[in-house]
Formats: C-alpha cells, sequence, structure tokens
C-alpha cells in the first residue's frame, strides 16, 4: 500500500506498507467511511495524534521514526489530505496542485498557485525525468558489457574495461540506486579521486549533520584536530540522534569544561578543499551519466571541459534554496523545442535539504551561454 499525504508543512510525506499487518496499521490511523476506506481529507486534531501512537506497536525497527516526526508535527487542528495507492513523490505538479487545495481547505491563501503554474509551463517546454536516488535500483545505459561505449572516454572493450559498479551520482551523497553501465573502471577512477571528493568535502558537515549514508555508512567529518558525526544508536531517545565530536587537543583545566571550550583553537577544516568549478564540473557529469544515450551526442563539448584540468570559464550561474524533506532526488530536464531563450539542458540535484539548479553549458543545442558579464 502507498499513500501520500499533503499538508500544510513544506514537504509531503510518502508511506508504504509491505505486509497486511502494517497496512491494517496504518489505515488504524485515519479516519475511516462506511466500507473502510480513508477518507481523503483529514484533520490533525488530538484523536488523531492518539492514533498515531499505535504505529509505536511495530517497535523501531517496524515503522521508520522520520515518518513518526513528520506526522506528529502536522500543524495542530489543521486539515490534510490522504491520497491512498499513489506515491507522488517524482510529480511536482500534482504536489503543488495539492499543496494548494491544501491552503483553500484551510482557509489560507494558496500562495502556491504561482509555482504550480510555473511548473505546468515547465512541463510543456521540458522532458522532466525524475531518479529517487534510494528507491529500487535504476540502470542507465547499455546492459551488455560487450557493447558498452563509455560516456566519457568513447572508449570499449577490449581497450577499456566495466567491471565495477559506477554510480551515476556519487554514493557518498546517498544516491545508492542509480548505476550508469556506461561509464569505464578509468573514468570513474579518475573522477572518483578529481572532482568527485570536491562536492564531498564542501557539503561533508552537511552531509554529517543529516545523518546521510554513503558506502562505509554514516559520513564523519574529519579535520586536522576534530572529527564530527551523527551518532545513530541514540535514535532510540529521539527522532535523528545525537551529535558528536571528537577534539584533538581539548585539555580540560581543574575540571571546568566550559573554561576548555572558550580556549580552544578553531577547527581545522585544512583537509577539506574544494575547488568551486569542480564541484560545477561533477554535477554536470552526474547530469551526463542520467541522460538518454541519443542525447549524448549534443554534450561533447561539457564532455571535453569536464574532462579537462580546471581553469578560468564563464559559467553560468547556479542557483540553490533549502528544502524541508531529506531526498535524494535527481531531476534532468531536456528542451521539447527549438526555444533558444531556454537552456536545452538543466538538472536539479538535492544534496541532504539543499538542492541545487544547475545549466548543463556547452551543449551543441544551445545558442546561448546564459552566463552573465564578468
Amino acid at each position: 500500500m502507498k499513500i501520500t499525504i499533503v499538508s500544510l508543512r513544506d514537504c509531503a510525506i510518502y508511506l508504504e506498507a509491505h505486509t497486511l499487518r502494517m497496512c491494517r496499521l496504518v489505515s488504524s490511523i485515519f479516519k475511516i467511511d462506511k466500507t473502510g476506506a480513508i477518507l481523503p481529507v483529514q484533520i490533525a486534531d488530538e484523536e488523531f495524534r492518539s492514533r498515531l501512537k499505535q504505529l509505536d506497536i511495530l517497535g523501531k525497527n517496524g515503522f521508520p521514526e522520520t515518518i513518526k516526526y513528520e506526522l506528529n508535527n502536522i500543524p495542530v487542528n489543521s486539515k490534510f489530505i490522504v491520497i491512498v495507492g499513489k506515491n507522488y513523490q517524482t510529480d511536482q505538479i500534482i504536489l503543488y496542485r495539492l499543496k494548494g487545495v491544501v491552503y483553500e481547505l484551510n482557509g489560507e491563501e494558496n500562495t502556491i498557485q504561482p509555482y504550480a503554474e510555473r511548473m505546468e509551463q515547465l512541463s510543456s517546454n521540458y522532458s522532466v525525468c525524475i531518479f529517487n536516488g534510494q528507491g529500487r535500483m535504476q540502470y542507465i545505459g547499455e546492459a551488455d558489457k560487450s557493447k558498452r561505449v563509455c560516456r566519457f572516454c568513447h572508449r570499449s572493450a577490449p581497450l577499456t574495461s566495466f567491471t565495477h559498479k559506477s554510480h551515476a551520482i556519487s554514493e557518498s551523497l546517498g544516491y545508492k540506486s542509480l548505476v550508469c553501465h556506461e561509464e569505464c573502471d578509468e573514468c570513474n577512477e579518475y573522477f572518483s579521486r578529481t572532482i568527485e571528493p570536491d562536492v564531498v568535502n564542501m557539503h561533508s558537515f552537511l552531509l554529517s549533520l543529516c545523518g546521510i549514508s554513503g558506502k562505509k555508512g554514516t559520513r564523519k567529518t574529519c579535520g586536522e584536530n576534530f572529527k564530527f558525526w551523527l551518532d545513530r544508536s541514540s535514535r532510540q531517545y529521539n527522532s535523528q540522534g545525537t551529535f558528536m565530536m571528537q577534539l584533538k587537543d581539548l585539555h580540560i583545566e581543574n575540571g571546568d569544561i566550559r573554561t576548555s571550550f572558550q580556549n580552544l583553537p578553531p577547527l581545522d577544516t585544512s583537509s577539506l578543499k574544494y575547488i568551486p568549478q569542480n564541484v560545477y564540473k561533477c554535477f554536470c557529469k552526474y547530469a551526463v551519466s542520467c541522460l538518454p544515450q541519443n542525447q549524448i551526442g549534443f554534450f561533447q563539448k561539457t564532455i571535453d571541459w569536464i574532462n579537462a584540468p580546471a581553469n578560468y570559464r564563464r559559467l553560468p550561474m547556479v542557483a540553490c534554496c533549502s528544502v524541508d524533506h531529506i531526498a535524494p532526488m535527481f531531476s534532468l530536464c531536456i528542451r521539447k523545442e527549438q526555444d533558444y531563450r531556454y537552456p536545452y539542458c538543466w538538472a536539479s540535484l538535492n544534496i541532504a535539504n539543499v538542492r541545487y539548479m544547475f545549466i548543463v553549458p556547452f551543449s551543441s543545442q544551445d545558442r546561448y551561454s546564459f552566463t552573465t558579464k564578468a
């Protein structure tokens, strides 16, 4: 059973119950009609909150603590919508429409309408592919190894090999389920030691704060004189965990820890270096990894730029904003018509609770560079 919940909170809530027992338990927290169907409009009153306590029956391993937290934080006595049988996580247009309905149900101004109209315009101008980084495994490109051609060096077997699993977007950012078949072992190793570490270093604190799990579990941010991480073992006491910091040169004077912290030297983050252009290159490398095969030829100059050493280039601006819901989502937008006022390809990338929106530059289908004056 799939359920989408849209409330006055910034983010929608998505539930999936895979067993009959869990389906019955999830259904029991909502009001139902005479046939036993969940009513589409619910109220977050005290009765609803008392029913939420039934979720504890499943234990800490049965129902995600984050979902309990989200449900408990729907504004008190507000109305919200429950859609059964659908997961609209990848359909932003429908979510914007539902959000507008929720505003109207609660007698509030529909401030989301302009955004809904912009999304409608976007869908008319662009084909949008949305990738969920933690859903079912998604494989991009040629499945047969003997027929693969690397997107980044254009070599195939026997000149190169495809033995390693190449994640389309770095697994260290939480994207575990996207695999690009068409990235050879040599290019995979090259990117892993050149541009990909720049993205991780730039977001290291954020990845630790949000408890994003990479190849080796929850990330620890390590500087020259400190370590910082999220201790998930304490989730039984709170929904997220406890932030831990290990300091290399902390000497407690006369048992007074406050004085010791006041004299603490600055955290040394010199090991977390990054080059902003490398970050942009890596974002575009993710986009090329997710492109449909018939689009690769339009981005040869983009690939050449990604492979080249960092140097001065005038590039489009990158927009970013915070998002309330931490989810590894990547959207790739490709222009439908030859309307050169718009960039041919742009993308949206979630890293922890930050969303980046960027143009993929140097496409042969663009007439303009979409850059600002220096």
